[in-house]
Protein backbone atom coordinates (compact mmCIF):
# COMPACT_ATOMS: atom_id res chain seq x y z
CA UNK A 1 0.00 0.00 0.00
CA UNK A 2 1.23 3.50 -0.87
CA UNK A 3 0.51 5.00 2.54
CA UNK A 4 2.39 8.20 1.69
CA UNK A 5 0.04 8.95 -1.21
CA UNK A 6 -3.02 8.32 0.96
CA UNK A 7 -1.71 10.48 3.82
CA UNK A 8 -0.63 13.26 1.44
CA UNK A 9 -4.10 13.50 -0.09
CA UNK A 10 -5.82 13.32 3.28
CA UNK A 11 -3.54 16.16 4.33
CA UNK A 12 -4.49 18.26 1.29
CA UNK A 13 -8.17 17.53 1.85
CA UNK A 14 -7.91 18.39 5.55
CA UNK A 15 -6.12 21.62 4.67
CA UNK A 16 -8.86 22.55 2.23
CA UNK A 17 -11.73 21.60 4.56
CA UNK A 18 -11.37 24.54 7.01
CA UNK A 19 -11.25 26.86 4.01
CA UNK A 20 -14.33 25.16 2.58
CA UNK A 21 -16.19 25.46 5.88
CA UNK A 22 -15.37 29.16 6.18
CA UNK A 23 -16.52 29.75 2.61
CA UNK A 24 -19.74 27.85 3.32
CA UNK A 25 -20.32 29.92 6.42
CA UNK A 26 -19.95 33.05 4.29
CA UNK A 27 -22.08 31.75 1.43
CA UNK A 28 -25.14 30.55 3.38
CA UNK A 29 -26.14 33.89 4.97
CA UNK A 30 -25.53 35.62 1.63
CA UNK A 31 -28.00 33.31 -0.12
CA UNK A 32 -30.44 33.49 2.79
CA UNK A 33 -30.22 37.28 2.81
CA UNK A 34 -30.73 37.44 -0.96
CA UNK A 35 -33.63 34.96 -1.23
CA UNK A 36 -35.36 35.44 2.14
CA UNK A 37 -36.69 32.70 4.44
CA UNK A 38 -39.40 31.32 2.16
CA UNK A 39 -37.40 31.21 -1.08
CA UNK A 40 -34.34 29.89 0.74
CA UNK A 41 -36.47 27.02 2.08
CA UNK A 42 -37.69 26.31 -1.46
CA UNK A 43 -34.13 26.39 -2.80
CA UNK A 44 -33.02 23.92 -0.11
CA UNK A 45 -35.79 21.57 -1.26
CA UNK A 46 -34.84 22.00 -4.93
CA UNK A 47 -31.23 21.09 -4.08
CA UNK A 48 -32.52 17.94 -2.39
CA UNK A 49 -34.61 17.04 -5.41
CA UNK A 50 -31.88 17.50 -8.02
CA UNK A 51 -29.40 15.62 -5.83
CA UNK A 52 -31.53 12.52 -6.41
CA UNK A 53 -30.17 12.22 -9.94
CA UNK A 54 -26.68 11.55 -8.62
CA UNK A 55 -28.00 8.42 -6.94
CA UNK A 56 -29.48 6.93 -10.10
CA UNK A 57 -26.39 5.70 -11.94
CA UNK A 58 -27.40 2.14 -11.02
CA UNK A 59 -24.21 1.98 -8.96
CA UNK A 60 -21.97 2.38 -12.04
CA UNK A 61 -19.88 5.10 -10.39
CA UNK A 62 -19.03 3.04 -7.31
CA UNK A 63 -18.59 -0.09 -9.41
CA UNK A 64 -16.13 1.83 -11.57
CA UNK A 65 -14.28 3.05 -8.50
CA UNK A 66 -13.56 -0.47 -7.25
CA UNK A 67 -12.75 -1.92 -10.70
CA UNK A 68 -10.56 1.05 -11.60
CA UNK A 69 -8.68 0.77 -8.31
CA UNK A 70 -8.05 -2.92 -8.98
CA UNK A 71 -6.83 -2.35 -12.56
CA UNK A 72 -4.55 0.52 -11.58
CA UNK A 73 -3.05 -1.47 -8.68
CA UNK A 74 -2.23 -4.19 -11.26
CA UNK A 75 -0.91 -1.57 -13.74
CA UNK A 76 -3.50 -2.63 -16.32
CA UNK A 77 -4.17 0.73 -18.00
CA UNK A 78 -5.87 -0.80 -21.02
CA UNK A 79 -8.42 -2.55 -18.84
CA UNK A 80 -8.85 0.63 -16.80
CA UNK A 81 -9.68 2.62 -19.94
CA UNK A 82 -12.26 0.07 -21.04
CA UNK A 83 -14.03 0.39 -17.71
CA UNK A 84 -13.83 4.19 -17.85
CA UNK A 85 -15.15 4.33 -21.43
CA UNK A 86 -18.00 1.95 -20.65
CA UNK A 87 -18.96 3.92 -17.54
CA UNK A 88 -19.07 7.26 -19.38
CA UNK A 89 -21.21 5.88 -22.21
CA UNK A 90 -23.60 4.18 -19.78
CA UNK A 91 -24.07 7.22 -17.56
CA UNK A 92 -24.60 9.47 -20.61
CA UNK A 93 -27.49 7.25 -21.69
CA UNK A 94 -28.95 7.08 -18.17
CA UNK A 95 -28.60 10.83 -17.73
CA UNK A 96 -30.53 11.58 -20.93
CA UNK A 97 -33.35 9.22 -19.96
CA UNK A 98 -33.67 10.65 -16.48
CA UNK A 99 -33.77 14.23 -17.69
CA UNK A 100 -36.77 13.47 -19.88
CA UNK A 101 -38.58 11.38 -17.26
CA UNK A 102 -38.04 13.72 -14.30
CA UNK A 103 -39.09 16.89 -16.13
CA UNK A 104 -42.19 15.28 -17.67
CA UNK A 105 -43.33 13.59 -14.45
CA UNK A 106 -42.71 16.71 -12.37
CA UNK A 107 -44.79 18.90 -14.68
CA UNK A 108 -47.57 16.36 -15.31
CA UNK A 109 -48.20 15.64 -11.64
CA UNK A 110 -47.55 19.22 -10.47
CA UNK A 111 -45.18 18.28 -7.64
CA UNK A 112 -44.36 21.96 -7.09
CA UNK A 113 -47.82 22.38 -5.59
CA UNK A 114 -47.61 19.11 -3.63
CA UNK A 115 -44.36 20.16 -1.89
CA UNK A 116 -45.56 23.74 -1.31
CA UNK A 117 -42.93 25.19 -3.65
CA UNK A 118 -45.16 27.73 -5.40
CA UNK A 119 -44.38 31.43 -5.12
CA UNK A 120 -46.20 34.20 -6.97
CA UNK A 121 -43.24 35.64 -8.88
CA UNK A 122 -41.44 32.40 -9.81
CA UNK A 123 -42.05 29.51 -12.21
CA UNK A 124 -40.76 26.64 -10.10
CA UNK A 125 -41.36 24.07 -12.85
CA UNK A 126 -38.99 25.97 -15.14
CA UNK A 127 -36.45 26.27 -12.33
CA UNK A 128 -36.62 22.53 -11.69
CA UNK A 129 -36.14 21.82 -15.44
CA UNK A 130 -33.07 24.08 -15.65
CA UNK A 131 -31.57 22.67 -12.47
CA UNK A 132 -32.15 19.09 -13.64
CA UNK A 133 -30.47 19.88 -16.98
CA UNK A 134 -27.32 21.13 -15.25
CA UNK A 135 -27.26 18.18 -12.85
CA UNK A 136 -27.68 15.63 -15.66
CA UNK A 137 -24.61 17.01 -17.46
CA UNK A 138 -22.65 17.02 -14.19
CA UNK A 139 -23.94 13.49 -13.56
CA UNK A 140 -21.73 12.29 -16.43
CA UNK A 141 -18.75 14.55 -15.76
CA UNK A 142 -18.75 13.60 -12.06
CA UNK A 143 -17.11 10.32 -13.06
CA UNK A 144 -13.90 12.32 -12.95
CA UNK A 145 -14.36 12.35 -9.16
CA UNK A 146 -14.63 8.58 -9.22
CA UNK A 147 -11.38 8.43 -11.18
CA UNK A 148 -9.70 10.78 -8.71
CA UNK A 149 -10.64 8.54 -5.79
CA UNK A 150 -9.51 5.43 -7.69
CA UNK A 151 -6.05 6.88 -8.28
CA UNK A 152 -6.03 8.05 -4.63
CA UNK A 153 -5.93 11.73 -5.53
CA UNK A 154 -8.98 13.15 -3.68
CA UNK A 155 -6.97 16.25 -2.81
CA UNK A 156 -7.66 17.48 -6.34
CA UNK A 157 -11.39 17.29 -5.69
CA UNK A 158 -11.03 19.37 -2.52
CA UNK A 159 -8.97 22.08 -4.20
CA UNK A 160 -11.32 22.41 -7.18
CA UNK A 161 -14.31 22.41 -4.81
CA UNK A 162 -12.88 25.26 -2.74
CA UNK A 163 -12.24 27.33 -5.87
CA UNK A 164 -15.84 26.67 -6.93
CA UNK A 165 -17.14 27.80 -3.52
CA UNK A 166 -15.16 31.02 -3.76
CA UNK A 167 -16.63 31.61 -7.20
CA UNK A 168 -20.13 31.00 -5.79
CA UNK A 169 -19.58 33.70 -3.16
CA UNK A 170 -18.28 36.25 -5.65
CA UNK A 171 -21.16 35.50 -7.99
CA UNK A 172 -23.90 35.77 -5.33
CA UNK A 173 -22.48 39.12 -4.24
CA UNK A 174 -22.72 40.38 -7.82
CA UNK A 175 -26.14 38.82 -8.39
CA UNK A 176 -27.60 40.38 -5.23
CA UNK A 177 -26.64 43.83 -6.53
CA UNK A 178 -28.01 43.31 -10.03
CA UNK A 179 -31.20 41.26 -9.54
CA UNK A 180 -34.17 41.20 -7.17
CA UNK A 181 -34.55 37.95 -5.18
CA UNK A 182 -34.85 35.20 -7.80
CA UNK A 183 -34.67 31.43 -7.54
CA UNK A 184 -34.12 31.26 -11.30
CA UNK A 185 -30.97 33.38 -11.07
CA UNK A 186 -29.62 31.29 -8.18
CA UNK A 187 -30.37 28.06 -10.06
CA UNK A 188 -28.50 29.24 -13.17
CA UNK A 189 -25.58 30.52 -11.08
CA UNK A 190 -25.32 27.30 -9.07
CA UNK A 191 -25.59 25.05 -12.12
CA UNK A 192 -23.07 26.97 -14.20
CA UNK A 193 -20.41 27.03 -11.50
CA UNK A 194 -20.93 23.34 -10.72
CA UNK A 195 -20.45 22.60 -14.43
CA UNK A 196 -17.23 24.62 -14.50
CA UNK A 197 -15.93 22.67 -11.49
CA UNK A 198 -16.62 19.34 -13.20
CA UNK A 199 -14.90 20.37 -16.43
CA UNK A 200 -11.82 21.69 -14.63
CA UNK A 201 -11.51 18.54 -12.51
CA UNK A 202 -11.85 16.35 -15.61
CA UNK A 203 -9.06 18.25 -17.37
CA UNK A 204 -6.78 17.94 -14.33
CA UNK A 205 -7.45 14.22 -13.82
CA UNK A 206 -6.92 13.27 -17.47
CA UNK A 207 -3.76 15.38 -17.91
CA UNK A 208 -0.89 12.89 -18.35
CA UNK A 209 -3.37 10.05 -17.64
CA UNK A 210 -4.67 9.13 -21.08
CA UNK A 211 -6.13 5.88 -19.77
CA UNK A 212 -8.74 7.97 -17.91
CA UNK A 213 -9.94 9.64 -21.13
CA UNK A 214 -13.09 7.81 -22.33
CA UNK A 215 -12.97 6.38 -25.85
CA UNK A 216 -16.18 5.25 -27.54
CA UNK A 217 -14.44 2.34 -29.29
CA UNK A 218 -13.35 0.93 -25.91
CA UNK A 219 -16.86 0.90 -24.43
CA UNK A 220 -18.05 -2.69 -24.23
CA UNK A 221 -20.92 -4.81 -22.95
CA UNK A 222 -18.28 -7.17 -21.61
CA UNK A 223 -17.06 -4.47 -19.23
CA UNK A 224 -20.53 -3.15 -18.45
CA UNK A 225 -21.58 -6.43 -16.85
CA UNK A 226 -18.88 -6.40 -14.09
CA UNK A 227 -19.67 -2.73 -13.42
CA UNK A 228 -23.38 -3.33 -13.07
CA UNK A 229 -22.97 -6.62 -11.18
CA UNK A 230 -20.82 -4.97 -8.53
CA UNK A 231 -22.67 -1.69 -8.86
CA UNK A 232 -26.20 -2.98 -8.21
CA UNK A 233 -25.40 -3.46 -4.55
CA UNK A 234 -24.00 0.05 -4.40
CA UNK A 235 -27.12 1.29 -6.21
CA UNK A 236 -29.37 -0.11 -3.49
CA UNK A 237 -27.17 1.58 -0.88
CA UNK A 238 -27.42 4.85 -2.83
CA UNK A 239 -31.21 4.69 -2.99
CA UNK A 240 -31.39 3.99 0.72
CA UNK A 241 -29.04 6.90 1.37
CA UNK A 242 -31.32 9.03 -0.81
CA UNK A 243 -34.31 8.19 1.39
CA UNK A 244 -32.37 8.87 4.59
CA UNK A 245 -30.63 12.09 3.57
CA UNK A 246 -32.95 13.96 1.20
CA UNK A 247 -36.52 13.34 2.33
CA UNK A 248 -36.51 15.26 5.62
CA UNK A 249 -36.86 18.69 4.02
CA UNK A 250 -39.61 17.41 1.73
CA UNK A 251 -41.56 15.99 4.67
CA UNK A 252 -41.21 19.23 6.63
CA UNK A 253 -42.33 21.29 3.65
CA UNK A 254 -45.31 19.02 3.02
CA UNK A 255 -46.41 18.94 6.68
CA UNK A 256 -45.48 22.43 7.87
CA UNK A 257 -44.71 24.61 4.82
CA UNK A 258 -41.47 25.64 3.07
CA UNK A 259 -40.68 28.38 5.62
CA UNK A 260 -40.31 25.68 8.31
CA UNK A 261 -37.51 24.11 6.29
CA UNK A 262 -35.14 27.05 6.80
CA UNK A 263 -34.29 26.70 10.55
CA UNK A 264 -34.12 22.90 10.22
CA UNK A 265 -31.82 23.18 7.20
CA UNK A 266 -29.54 25.63 9.01
CA UNK A 267 -29.08 23.35 12.03
CA UNK A 268 -28.58 20.31 9.80
CA UNK A 269 -26.09 22.14 7.58
CA UNK A 270 -23.92 23.30 10.50
CA UNK A 271 -23.66 19.88 12.17
CA UNK A 272 -23.30 18.13 8.82
CA UNK A 273 -19.91 19.81 8.54
CA UNK A 274 -18.64 17.19 10.98
CA UNK A 275 -19.74 14.44 8.59
CA UNK A 276 -18.05 16.28 5.72
CA UNK A 277 -14.76 16.53 7.63
CA UNK A 278 -15.04 12.86 8.50
CA UNK A 279 -15.88 12.04 4.88
CA UNK A 280 -12.73 13.74 3.62
CA UNK A 281 -10.74 11.20 5.60
CA UNK A 282 -12.70 8.04 4.80
CA UNK A 283 -13.34 8.65 1.09
CA UNK A 284 -9.74 8.06 -0.07
CA UNK A 285 -9.48 5.18 2.40
CA UNK A 286 -12.26 3.36 0.50
CA UNK A 287 -10.07 2.81 -2.58
CA UNK A 288 -7.07 2.13 -0.34
CA UNK A 289 -9.06 -0.65 1.33
CA UNK A 290 -9.77 -2.09 -2.13
CA UNK A 291 -6.07 -2.11 -3.03
CA UNK A 292 -5.07 -3.49 0.38
CA UNK A 293 -7.57 -6.35 0.07
CA UNK A 294 -6.25 -7.15 -3.41
CA UNK A 295 -2.73 -7.32 -1.92
CA UNK A 296 -3.94 -9.19 1.21
CA UNK A 297 -2.38 -6.54 3.46
CA UNK A 298 -4.37 -7.23 6.63
CA UNK A 299 -1.94 -5.36 8.88
CA UNK A 300 -2.59 -2.12 7.03
CA UNK A 301 -6.37 -2.69 7.12
CA UNK A 302 -6.42 -3.24 10.89
CA UNK A 303 -4.19 -0.27 11.69
CA UNK A 304 -6.18 2.01 9.41
CA UNK A 305 -9.52 1.00 10.93
CA UNK A 306 -8.14 1.63 14.44
CA UNK A 307 -6.97 5.11 13.46
CA UNK A 308 -10.26 5.94 11.77
CA UNK A 309 -12.14 5.00 14.95
CA UNK A 310 -9.93 7.41 16.89
CA UNK A 311 -10.67 10.15 14.36
CA UNK A 312 -14.41 9.48 14.68
CA UNK A 313 -14.22 9.88 18.46
CA UNK A 314 -12.30 13.13 18.12
CA UNK A 315 -14.75 14.67 15.64
CA UNK A 316 -17.70 13.46 17.75
CA UNK A 317 -16.29 15.40 20.70
CA UNK A 318 -16.39 18.51 18.52
CA UNK A 319 -20.03 17.80 17.67
CA UNK A 320 -20.91 17.60 21.37
CA UNK A 321 -19.29 20.98 21.96
CA UNK A 322 -21.28 22.33 19.03
CA UNK A 323 -24.55 21.55 20.81
CA UNK A 324 -23.78 24.20 23.42
CA UNK A 325 -22.43 26.91 21.12
CA UNK A 326 -24.79 26.56 18.15
CA UNK A 327 -27.37 29.22 19.04
CA UNK A 328 -24.96 32.11 19.72
CA UNK A 329 -22.90 31.02 16.72
CA UNK A 330 -25.96 30.99 14.44
CA UNK A 331 -27.06 34.43 15.67
CA UNK A 332 -23.68 35.94 14.80
CA UNK A 333 -23.34 33.94 11.58
CA UNK A 334 -26.73 34.73 10.04
CA UNK A 335 -27.18 38.20 11.54
CA UNK A 336 -30.73 37.23 12.47
CA UNK A 337 -32.63 35.08 14.97
CA UNK A 338 -34.46 31.93 13.91
CA UNK A 339 -36.34 29.57 16.21
CA UNK A 340 -34.27 26.48 16.99
CA UNK A 341 -35.57 23.82 19.35
CA UNK A 342 -32.95 22.61 21.83
CA UNK A 343 -34.20 19.08 21.26
CA UNK A 344 -33.81 19.50 17.49
CA UNK A 345 -30.19 20.59 17.94
CA UNK A 346 -29.47 17.63 20.25
CA UNK A 347 -31.07 14.99 18.01
CA UNK A 348 -29.39 16.30 14.86
CA UNK A 349 -26.02 16.26 16.66
CA UNK A 350 -26.54 12.64 17.77
CA UNK A 351 -27.65 11.74 14.25
CA UNK A 352 -24.41 13.13 12.79
CA UNK A 353 -22.30 11.11 15.25
CA UNK A 354 -24.24 7.98 14.32
CA UNK A 355 -23.77 8.78 10.64
CA UNK A 356 -20.00 9.04 11.03
CA UNK A 357 -19.83 5.68 12.79
CA UNK A 358 -21.97 4.04 10.12
CA UNK A 359 -19.99 5.66 7.30
CA UNK A 360 -16.67 4.43 8.68
CA UNK A 361 -17.69 0.79 8.52
CA UNK A 362 -19.81 1.15 5.39
CA UNK A 363 -16.78 2.61 3.59
CA UNK A 364 -14.68 -0.37 4.68
CA UNK A 365 -17.25 -2.93 3.54
CA UNK A 366 -17.74 -1.14 0.21
CA UNK A 367 -14.00 -0.98 -0.31
CA UNK A 368 -13.54 -4.71 0.14
CA UNK A 369 -16.66 -5.49 -1.91
CA UNK A 370 -18.53 -7.09 1.01
CA UNK A 371 -21.80 -5.18 0.83
CA UNK A 372 -24.60 -7.76 0.94
CA UNK A 373 -25.40 -7.21 4.62
CA UNK A 374 -25.13 -3.44 4.18
CA UNK A 375 -27.64 -3.62 1.35
CA UNK A 376 -30.12 -5.57 3.50
CA UNK A 377 -29.75 -3.20 6.45
CA UNK A 378 -30.07 -0.13 4.24
CA UNK A 379 -33.12 -1.60 2.51
CA UNK A 380 -34.86 -2.12 5.84
CA UNK A 381 -33.93 1.40 6.89
CA UNK A 382 -35.25 2.94 3.68
CA UNK A 383 -38.60 1.20 4.11
CA UNK A 384 -39.17 2.30 7.72
CA UNK A 385 -37.55 5.76 7.63
CA UNK A 386 -40.42 7.84 6.25
CA UNK A 387 -43.16 6.06 8.26
CA UNK A 388 -41.07 6.51 11.43
CA UNK A 389 -40.47 10.19 10.71
CA UNK A 390 -44.15 10.84 10.02
CA UNK A 391 -45.18 8.90 13.13
CA UNK A 392 -42.87 10.82 15.46
CA UNK A 393 -43.54 14.16 13.80
CA UNK A 394 -47.28 14.13 13.20
CA UNK A 395 -48.78 11.37 15.33
CA UNK A 396 -46.59 12.00 18.39
CA UNK A 397 -46.77 15.79 17.91
CA UNK A 398 -42.99 16.24 17.85
CA UNK A 399 -42.90 18.43 14.73
CA UNK A 400 -39.50 18.90 13.08
CA UNK A 401 -37.78 16.94 15.87
CA UNK A 402 -39.82 13.88 14.95
CA UNK A 403 -38.54 14.02 11.36
CA UNK A 404 -34.89 13.68 12.31
CA UNK A 405 -35.69 11.28 15.17
CA UNK A 406 -37.14 8.85 12.62
CA UNK A 407 -33.90 9.05 10.65
CA UNK A 408 -31.85 8.52 13.81
CA UNK A 409 -33.77 5.36 14.73
CA UNK A 410 -32.94 3.95 11.29
CA UNK A 411 -29.29 5.00 11.47
CA UNK A 412 -28.79 3.22 14.80
CA UNK A 413 -29.26 -0.12 13.03
CA UNK A 414 -26.09 0.54 11.02
CA UNK A 415 -24.24 1.74 14.11
CA UNK A 416 -24.65 -1.63 15.83
CA UNK A 417 -24.65 -4.06 12.91
CA UNK A 418 -22.00 -2.79 10.46
CA UNK A 419 -19.06 -2.89 12.94
CA UNK A 420 -19.94 -6.50 13.83
CA UNK A 421 -19.98 -7.49 10.16
CA UNK A 422 -16.71 -5.66 9.48
CA UNK A 423 -14.79 -7.35 12.30
CA UNK A 424 -16.23 -10.73 11.31
CA UNK A 425 -14.87 -10.20 7.77
CA UNK A 426 -11.46 -9.23 9.16
CA UNK A 427 -11.38 -12.35 11.35
CA UNK A 428 -12.30 -14.65 8.47
CA UNK A 429 -9.83 -13.11 6.01
CA UNK A 430 -7.05 -13.11 8.60
CA UNK A 431 -7.40 -16.90 8.82
CA UNK A 432 -7.61 -17.33 5.04
CA UNK A 433 -4.56 -15.16 4.42
CA UNK A 434 -2.56 -16.73 7.26
CA UNK A 435 -2.44 -13.50 9.30
CA UNK A 436 -2.58 -13.18 13.06
CA UNK A 437 -6.08 -12.32 14.37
Amino acid sequence: MDSKTVLKNIGISMLMKPVSMVLNLIYTPLVLGYLGDIKYGIWAIILNIISWINYFDVGIGNGLRNKLSEKISLNDHEGANKYVSTAYLSTSFISSIFFIIIVLVWCLFDFSDFFNLQVADENTNAIIAISVCFVCVNFVLSLSKTSAYAIQQPGMISVVGVVGQALQIVTILIVSKLFSPSLLVVAIMYGTISLIESIVLYLIITHHRTYLVPRLKNASKEYFKPLITLGLGFFVLQICSLVLNTTDNLLISNLYGSAAVTPYDIVYKVFYMSVQVHGIIIMPIWSAYTAAAAQKDMGWIKNTMKRLNQVTVLISAGVIIGIFVFKPFARIWLHKDLEYSNTLILIIAIYMIATMIGNSYSSFLCGVGHIKASVIISGIGAVINIPCSIYFSRDCGMGQVGIILGSLVVMMISVFVLPAISYKWISQKSKEWGCET
